[in-house]
C-alpha cells in the first residue's frame, strides 16, 4: 500500500484499515501523503540501482535479510523466521578509510 501512494496511486477500499492505521500512525496524511520522514525509503524502495539479497534456511524457518541502494539513501530490510512482516530503515552508508 506504501508503494502505491508513493507512486501516486489510488488505494483500494479493501485496505481502508490500514490506510486508517497509517494516518493514525501519522505516515500519512488525510489526503494520502506520505510523511517527510517516510519519503527518503519509498523513494528508494521504488528506485533503487542495487538490490542486495540474502536468503537463508534454518531450523527456524527462512530468513530473509537485504539492502536496496539508492542515489541518496540506502534502505536495509529484515525478515525474520516465523514473523509475517519485514522490517524496513534507512541506513547511514559508512566509507572506510585505507
Amino acid at each position: 500500500m506504501l508503494s502505491e501512494l508513493a507512486a501516486g496511486g489510488e488505494v483500494p477500499d479493501e485496505f481502508a484499515a490500514t490506510r486508517k492505521e497509517l494516518l493514525d500512525c501519522g505516515l500519512i496524511d488525510e489526503d494520502g501523503k506520505l510523511s517527510p520522514l517516510l519519503l527518503p525509503l519509498m523513494k528508494t524502495v521504488l528506485n533503487s540501482g542495487v538490490a542486495i539479497s540474502l536468503e537463508a534456511a534454518g531450523r527456524q524457518g527462512k530468513l530473509h535479510h537485504g539492502m536496496l541502494i539508492g542515489e541518496e539513501h540506502v534502505v536495509a530490510h529484515e525478515a525474520w523466521p516465523g514473523v509475517t512482516e519485514a522490517e524496513y530503515s534507512c541506513v547511514e552508508p559508512k566509507r572506510s578509510r585505507t
